[in-house]
């Protein structure tokens, strides 16, 4: 009897054992929204989250209210590590979120997707939460960053009220195609040298372009040279009229800078005066210019371009052009009656400089 007391009052007083603990959680959140890469995902999370330690589990989000805060919600709701959702609305990055349930402080983790090997960065995305809550579980650093809470929910913005149709109608953008500017209008200083004596002549000149396209030019142009005497003999003075039709390439080397090439046939009319001839002569004279010229742009308008136009060439006359006199009583103009006034050169070089309105 003393025995069997002595059992029974042993066995009262022995406390029961404390039932064991349940092992923490890892959590994977899904939602609806998240389209296929966080299904398949998911799928990865339910075939291998409980081969090893911590145990991951995939739990559906309504998507009613902020990822964040459905997180936080997990963490309180069962002894978790960390919850894990990954966001795959960007086509060229996703972005692996972590909540560490015992920091309470979110982790982002991006991952750069490349077109047609969507799997290979699902695969990515899995072995990160499967290192990163092995690392969290065990207390280690996690090869993660962390993240804005204001980033991982953005406020969304409401949608815009239906606007009243209106009968106006709006203005075209200010980023509509503008129309070319065909038509360049020229004027300026114009110079030649046409002989020895004087061996410069200054003048005025205008042009008028048309570009049919964008790199070709035709041109009409006019020049008059001022006028110029000599003092034998007596009160000789000559004017210069030149007027040409030119092909030109108009070259782009920089925005704000154009090359022009241009050659064509002209006319040059020479007139001539002097004491003994009051009214003077006209002489015509065919010949074909070249210039080369430079457009550098002084200022851009929306319909308007002003640009300085400077330029060299030669002007190269097809027939040979003397101014002479004669004695009175020559019967022929030649020899020692014969006397040279003014030798024109064939070739003559020449330069411009002006400014030019494109419109």
């Amino acid at each position: 009897m003393i025995v069997l007391a002595f059992a029974l009052a042993t066995l009262l007083s022995a406390t029961p054992a404390e039932p064991a603990a349940q092992p923490r959680r890892v959590v994977v959140q899904v939602a609806e929204t998240d389209g296929v890469a966080a299904a398949e995902l998911a799928a990865l999370v339910e075939r291998h989250g409980l081969a090893e330690p911590p145990p991951m589990q995939v739990a559906p989000d309504d998507g009613t209210r902020a990822r964040l805060t459905t997180a936080r919600a997990q963490c309180d709701a069962a002894p978790t590590v960390a919850v894990f959702w990954l966001d795959a609305r960007r086509n060229d990055e996703w972005r692996v979120y972590a909540l560490p349930c015992d920091t309470g402080a979110p982790l982002v983790r991006e991952i750069v997707v490349t077109r047609g090997e969507e799997e290979a960065s699902i695969e990515a995305a899995w072995v990160i939460m499967r290192s990163s809550s092995v690392a969290i579980a065990e207390g280690h650093e996690v090869a993660m960053q962390g993240a804005d809470p204001a980033a991982i929910d953005p406020p969304t913005a409401p949608p815009p009220a239906a606007a009243k149709p209106s009968p106006v109608a709006p203005p075209p953008p200010r980023d509509a195609p503008k129309r070319p500017l065909r038509w360049q209008l020229t004027a300026g200083y114009g110079g030649e040298a046409m002989s020895t004596r004087p061996r410069w002549r200054n003048g005025v000149l205008a042009r008028l372009s048309f570009a049919p396209r964008p790199r070709l030019r035709l041109a009409l142009g006019y020049a008059l040279l001022l006028p110029a005497t000599r003092d034998e003999p007596a009160g000789f003075t000559w004017w210069q009229h030149q007027i040409g039709l030119w092909i030109a390439a108009a070259l782009p080397v920089h925005p704000q800078l154009a090359l022009e090439l241009r050659a064509g046939p002209e006319l040059e009319l020479v007139r001539w005066r002097s004491q003994a001839d009051v009214r003077g002569r006209v002489r015509a004279v065919p010949r074909v210019g070249a210039d080369v010229g430079l457009q550098p742009v002084l200022a851009r308008g929306r319909r308007t371009v002003l640009a300085l136009d400077v330029g060299v060439g030669l002007a190269i006359a097809l027939v040979d052009v003397d101014f002479v006199t004669c004695a009175t009583a020559a019967a022929a103009c030649a020899g020692a009656d014969r006397r040279v006034v003014l030798d024109a050169w064939r070739v003559r070089p020449r330069a411009r400089a002006g400014l030019s309105v494109q419109f």
